[in-house]
C-alpha cells in the first residue's frame, strides 16, 4: 500500500509545484505561459533619483512637478530715464497739435437790428494735425461744422448753408524753413509762412505772418492771415437778418505743439 500511494504523492507534489511557478491552463484548455519573473520586471524599470543622486549631481527636480516650472522668469523692468526736448532740436521730431489750440474767423457785417456795425467771430478748439520745424510738410485740420459765434442763427447757417457736405477744412505748410533768427534759442521771433488752404475742394493759397515762440516742452505758434471771399471762391453770405458783410476775413491761428 506505501509503496503504490508513493509515486502518487510525488505527482501531486509536482502539480503543486507547476501550478506555483504560473504553468496553468486558459479557459480553453491551452497553456498559459509562465509569469515574468520579479527580477526581469525591476530591470525594465528606470529607478527614482534618491535624494543623495540628487545632491550629488547638483540638480534640483523638485520644480518640475510645479504647474508653473515652464512659466517665463520675471524680469526686472530697467529704468527708463527720457531726456526731454531741449528748445532748438528739431530733426526728426513730430509735433502734434494740441491742447490750447484754436482758429477764429472773424468778417464785419451790418445786422438790421443795429445801428452800427458789427464784428461776427466764430470759433472753434476742433484741431487736429503735426508741425514740423525739420522742414517736412505741416498739415492742420479744423472742424467747420464746430465753429461757434455769440448767435444760434449764425451757426445754424455756417454748418448748414455753407458747409453743409464739407466738415473740414485743411491748411498745408509744405515747409516752415528757414527758421527765424533767435527762434531755436527759446526766444520770441516772427516770420512769413506759405501754405494752402483746402476748403470746399478748393485750394486757396495764402501767407500767414506767424510770431512763434519755442519753450521746450511745447512750441506756441500764432498765425494770421486775411483773406476774401473771391479768394475763397465762395458767395457772400446772405440771410434776411444781415444788411451787408465785408469782403475780407480775418483769420487768427492760435498753435500749441508738442513732441
Amino acid at each position: 500500500m506505501i509503496e503504490r500511494s508513493f509515486p502518487l504523492v510525488i505527482l501531486i507534489l509536482c502539480g503543486l509545484a507547476f501550478t506555483a511557478c504560473g504553468a496553468g491552463t486558459t479557459s480553453d484548455g491551452a497553456a498559459e505561459p509562465p509569469a515574468t519573473p520579479i527580477s526581469a520586471v525591476a530591470d525594465t524599470v528606470t529607478p527614482a533619483p534618491t535624494a543623495k543622486a540628487t545632491a550629488a549631481s547638483g540638480t534640483d527636480n523638485s520644480s518640475l512637478s510645479r504647474p508653473d516650472a515652464m512659466a517665463t522668469p520675471t524680469v526686472p523692468e530697467a529704468t527708463l530715464t527720457l531726456k526731454p526736448r531741449e528748445a532748438g532740436e528739431y530733426m526728426g521730431v513730430v509735433f502734434a497739435v494740441g491742447e490750447g489750440s484754436e482758429i477764429t474767423f472773424t468778417v464785419e457785417e451790418q445786422l438790421a437790428k443795429l445801428p452800427l456795425p458789427n464784428e461776427a467771430v466764430l470759433r472753434t478748439n476742433t484741431l487736429s494735425g503735426n508741425v514740423s520745424l525739420d522742414g517736412d510738410i505741416s498739415t492742420i485740420a479744423v472742424d467747420l461744422h464746430t465753429l461757434r459765434s455769440d448767435a444760434t442763427f449764425r451757426d445754424r447757417y455756417v454748418k448748414r448753408t455753407m458747409f453743409p457736405n464739407h466738415q473740414f477744412a485743411t491748411l498745408i505748410i509744405p515747409s516752415v524753413l528757414p527758421l527765424p533768427d533767435g527762434f531755436a534759442d527759446g526766444n520770441e521771433a516772427s516770420s512769413s509762412v506759405a501754405g494752402n488752404l483746402s476748403i470746399k475742394g478748393k485750394e486757396v493759397p495764402v501767407i500767414f505772418e506767424v510770431v512763434a515762440r519755442d519753450d521746450g516742452e511745447a512750441v506756441f505758434i500764432l498765425a494770421e492771415t486775411v483773406v476774401t471771399w473771391a479768394q475763397l471762391q465762395m458767395p457772400v453770405p446772405t440771410a434776411r437778418s444781415v444788411v451787408s458783410v465785408e469782403d475780407e476775413i480775418k483769420v487768427e491761428v492760435l498753435l500749441a505743439v508738442r513732441p
